[in-house]
């Protein structure tokens, strides 16, 4: 593995997100409001995602995305509303918010808060060992997912946000 600096001692680092795929958003926000005391959260509504997929081919997804703080941790719940990259809907048994209730980990997050953190870890990425099953392309969030799911059940997520990606995470509100 070619990681071993300072900066990326190893992939698995920093992680403050939680990300959860789930069918029906509202039910998940009540959900987590009424079992976890999570009373707080930004519903940022339907977010397209042009993402870049492992074979060099666009998806363009259509997000239900919603957030909170617990501490420093971050919640985020993710309902697939169009998904042509599958990797959301798939991980669903079913995508039917009228169907039975489904809310599962999707993937940990870890955010570089300097552009050239990001460029040192994608430049320091080996996708024989991490394979990446998307990137975004381009906007205010920069991020790539690398399939863990053998390994961990999950992805992982990695990313970095200019001024106005920035903006919409400082607008998270924080739960005590």
């Amino acid at each position: 593995m070619a990681i071993g600096n300072t900066l990326f001692p190893h992939f698995y680092t920093g992680f403050f997100q939680f990300g959860y795929v789930t069918n029906n958003i509202e039910q998940a926000i009540e959900n987590l409001k009424k079992h976890y005391g999570i009373k707080n959260f930004l519903d940022a509504g339907m977010i397209p995602s042009n993402i870049k997929l492992a074979d060099g081919s666009i998806a363009n997804n259509e997000l239900h995305l919603a957030f909170a703080y617990v501490g420093d941790q971050q919640v985020e719940l993710i309902q697939p509303l169009k998904d042509e990259s599958g990797f959301y809907a798939n991980a669903l048994k079913n995508n039917d918010a009228n169907s039975d209730f489904e809310i599962l980990l999707h993937h940990l997050g870890c955010r570089f808060y300097e552009i050239e953190q990001w460029h040192a870890f994608k430049q320091q990425l080996n996708p024989n060992e991490h394979s990446v099953a998307f990137e975004n392309e381009g906007g205010a969030m920069h991020y790539l997912y690398t399939d863990e799911r053998k390994m961990l059940g999950h992805f992982l997520e990695y990313m970095w946000l200019d001024q106005e990606g920035s903006a919409l995470f400082d607008a998270i509100p924080q739960n005590p």
